[in-house]
């Protein structure tokens, strides 16, 4: 099955059969996006249905990081006719230039900036990386940041429910730093899960990998 044979797939068939069984809350407010320019989707990462969430979220094509062992198993040419890009955390500046090459050509990615779906309670975050500033300064790339909540549950009732949504659209510029606007997302996401009604969000350290 060609790439394009795969993604129509996905999109008219598999993602409305999933989102019939996993229903969600989804908020969509992408106005203020400039579609002239490249588009880099953030996120809190809580469980591994996340990337379908954003599917439903935004129509379009996306291109996701996704960490390299998905790429070496028996479904890896899966993973890569879906147009994922490989994240060696070993070697995290192949993953740096991939992705620099698709917002350059005016393509969407989406990144996790916790880079793992591991903590104790929902009301933790781990700090995040500074991976997708960097990416959108040097591009000039528009950033949509996504909160996350509820872990999807099948044929869910409202009140258990996902609830995906678009909490701002941030227009970068190269005077920009990747810290500053970093702590901008984060802070974005942690004040929307609060207005949730999670309380106060805990901020972990920095996910450590092996």
């Amino acid at each position: 099955m060609s790439k394009s044979h795969l993604m129509t797939f996905c999109r008219v068939i598999a993602l409305p059969v999933y989102s019939l069984l996993f229903p969600a809350i989804i908020t969509k407010n992408t106005h203020g996006v400039d579609k002239t320019k490249p588009l880099i989707i953030v996120a809190n990462h809580i469980s591994k249905h996340d990337p379908i969430m954003l599917l439903r979220l935004y129509r379009q094509n996306i291109h996701f990081l996704a960490k390299s062992e998905l790429f070496s198993g028996p479904f890896g040419w899966f993973f890569g006719s879906l147009g994922l890009i490989p994240v060696n955390r070993r070697q995290p500046s192949g993953t740096y230039d991939q992705a620099l090459i698709a917002l350059k050509n005016r393509q969407t990615i989406a990144i996790f900036p916790e880079a793992t779906t591991k903590r104790k309670k929902p009301h933790q975050l781990h700090t995040f990386r500074y991976g997708a500033a960097r990416l959108a300064i040097a591009t000039n790339a528009n950033i949509m940041v996504v909160s996350i909540r509820n872990k999807p549950r099948i044929f869910a009732r409202k009140h258990h429910r996902p609830v995906i949504t678009v909490v701002d659209i941030i227009k970068t510029r190269e005077t920009d730093s990747p810290e500053k606007i970093t702590s901008q997302i984060q802070q974005l996401i942690i004040d929307d899960l609060k207005k949730s009604g999670l309380g106060n969000i805990e901020v972990l350290p920095l996910a450590q990998f092996k």
